[in-house]
Order: C-alpha cells, then structure tokens, then sequence
C-alpha cells in the first residue's frame, strides 16, 4: 500500500508539474503575441502634399479638347496668363484655327466652371489648385457652386476630394499629378426628366506644369445612359 501510494504522488506531482508547464508556455506565447502587436503598430495613409510655384504674366498651355460622342472633331485651345493678383490668375485663351479669345479670371475659389468656347462647352474646377497653397491627399470641398440650374428649386449637389499622386501620361508628357475627383447628383424633376442626374469629373494638378493636366468629364440620366464624356489633356506648356 505504501508503495502504491508512493506512486500515486509522483504521478500527481508530475501531472502538476506539465500543468505548471504548459501555462508558463501559453503565457510566454501570449507575450510574445502582445509584444508584436503593439511593436508593428499599423502606418498612417500617406499625406501627400502638392506645392508648386504661382503662374506668372507669359505662362502659356495648349490643351487638346475631345468629345467621344465626336472623337474626330478635335479642339486646342491655349491659356495664356496675362496677370496675378492676390491669387486671382487672369487668363486670355484662344482656340487653334479660330477668330476672336475670350478673357477668363480663376479667382482661387472652389467653383465649378462651365464656359464656351466657339462651338464647345469647357469645364474646370479650380485650374491652378496646389500652385497658391499647399494641396493634400484627402483635401475636401462640399457644396461647389457653379453647376447649371436646372431651375429655381432643383440645383446639384457638387462635392469633391483630393485623392492622392499618380503618374499620368498625357500628349506634353508624364507627370506625377494629385488626382481629385468630383462628384454630382441631383433631384429629378419628374418622370420626364431626362436630362443628367449625376456627374463626374476627375482632374489630375501637376506642381510641375503650375496648372491642371488632365480633365475627364462625364454625366448619367436616370437610366444610367452616357450624356457627356469628354477629356481634355495638355498638349505643350511653356513657363516663363
């Protein structure tokens, strides 16, 4: 019997050592594991920031104009800055081929832009955004005036961010460019409107050229069916 008993102790002074052991073991494990976790902890997104120079009297940009309704009736129209004020830039611009110009203010202000130029519509946000002030990734703007009215009631709802640097190519080169992207929507007026009810306009800001590179603009009625689809990318620059 004491023999048996004997036994019986060691084998339960044994089981409780590998309890004692296996815990320990866990334990180290579980510290180990912490100890990674708060080590490694996750990295920030990026913050890019975009500064280049004002423009100057002189700075001249010639940008191709294509609406893929029409891929073959190309349009160049040039921007020429004739002055600066307070980061007012004033602009004289031409079309290639054409009689006449046509004078236009970008006074730094978020505003979306909707001109004519002979027998084409124009659409910019902000042209010289990033050569004023500093321009970041994540960047936002909210309610942007200047969409057309369709009426005294229904009006767009325009807002937009600053997505991050990419490289775009475009016919005057490649350029690392901050991408922004706007979206609009509105109301419909009724079962026979058919007119848009949302948009898109993306624009691709180069430090390096001093103003926009790349502009693609598109709009959806309510079937989702393609009003307008039309890209405008630099052609040459020269800075002065």
């Amino acid at each position: 019997m004491n023999g048996a008993a004997t036994n019986q102790s060691a084998i339960d002074r044994n089981l409780l050592a590998c309890g004692i052991l296996v815990m320990w073991v866990a334990s180290l494990a579980g510290c180990a594991a912490q100890y990674r976790t708060s080590d490694s902890p996750k990295s920030p997104p990026s913050q890019a920031l975009v500064i280049g120079s004002p423009p100057a009297a002189g700075d001249t940009w010639v940008y191709e104009y294509v609406d893929f309704w029409r891929p073959a009736e190309r349009r160049r129209v040039q921007h020429t800055v004739v002055g600066t004020d307070n980061g007012a830039v004033d602009e004289v611009l031409a079309m290639e081929s054409r009689a006449g110009e046509r004078r236009m203010r970008f006074d730094g202000r978020p505003q979306f832009i909707e001109y004519g130029m002979g027998d084409i519509a124009l659409h910019e946000f902000m042209p010289y955004l990033g050569s004023f002030a500093a321009l970041r990734t994540g960047q936002s703007w909210t309610h942007i005036p200047g969409m057309p009215l369709m009426n005294s009631i229904v009006s767009w709802d325009l807002n937009g961010v600053a997505q991050g640097l990419e490289d775009v190519t475009v016919q005057a080169g490649t350029f690392s460019a901050m991408r922004v992207e706007l979206r609009a929507w509105r109301s419909a007026l009724g079962k026979r409107d058919v007119a848009p009810l949302t948009a898109r306009m993306s624009l691709w800001y180069s430090p390096e050229v001093k103003r926009v590179v790349l502009i693609e603009f598109s709009s959806w009625d309510k079937r989702g069916m393609a009003w307008d689809r039309e890209r405008t990318e630099l052609v040459s620059y020269s800075l002065r």
